[in-house]
């Protein structure tokens, strides 16, 4: 496991300076969790993109004023993360990070720049993501295990896009081989979050469940193993 030293992480947060940081937010309902998350990423509203699916109470009148609302109605997360990447691509016309974030999230202080200032790290690093299971030091990890579906950050001028054949699942995982084919992909330690309510939404749905099973199917069909 390579680490390096905290105070290189620490030093001249990167979604402060030159490098714009943005999020996108999809979201159906749970808006409370959602303004929350805002709150705490500290960003201008032009730089949160929240896509939303399909909301009771429309997230453009729940959340007016936090972030950019854009509707998208077919239950497809792929896509939905890739309308956010395609709005904050068009947006920073030039090198910028974007944080792929689920709303139910609690996030610890400078959690986007601490991901921003590792992603930065060396040119090659394509997509960093925290150390959700909190076991490694603070610094940069070689990373163990699966990348955190719910909380990651990509280097937007390298373009990578979500596979939209991945509706529900996998979509994640397909992200980060692509990153590994582009770069590397890197976990960062002393980044924390809580995931309020994981999987709540799979496990209440038997729809999703099925197709979350329907993914895993494509998922080894495209890559050759089992998620």
């Amino acid at each position: 496991m390579h680490t390096l030293d905290e105070s290189e992480l620490d030093v001249a947060p990167v979604s402060k300076c030159a490098i714009p940081t943005y999020t996108v937010i999809p979201v159906r309902d749970r808006h409370h969790y959602t303004s929350r998350l805002v709150t705490q990423l500290d960003l201008p509203p032009q730089q949160v993109i929240i896509v939303d699916n399909g909301s009771a109470v429309p997230a453009r009148e729940a959340l007016a004023g936090v972030g950019r609302v854009v509707e998208h109605s077919p239950t497809n997360i792929s896509q939905a993360w890739n309308i956010g990447l395609n709005i904050a691509s068009a947006d920073a016309m030039g090198p910028h990070n974007v944080a792929v974030l689920n709303n139910d999230l609690d996030l610890s202080p400078g959690f986007l720049d601490r991901l921003a200032t590792a992603l930065r790290a060396r040119p090659d690093h394509t997509i960093a993501y925290p150390d959700y299971e909190a076991r490694l030091p603070p610094g940069l990890c070689d990373p163990t295990g699966r990348m955190s579906g719910y909380a990651f950050m990509l280097r937007g001028e390298v373009g990578l896009r979500a596979d939209p054949q991945f509706v529900w699942w996998c979509g994640d995982d397909d992200l980060a081989q692509q990153g590994r084919l582009r770069g590397k992909v890197v976990c960062v330690g002393g980044v924390y979050l809580r995931h309020l309510e994981p999987n709540t939404s799979t496990e209440r749905n038997t729809d999703l469940r099925a197709t979350a099973d329907e993914d895993r199917l494509r998922y080894y069909t495209k890559w050759g193993e089992t998620r």
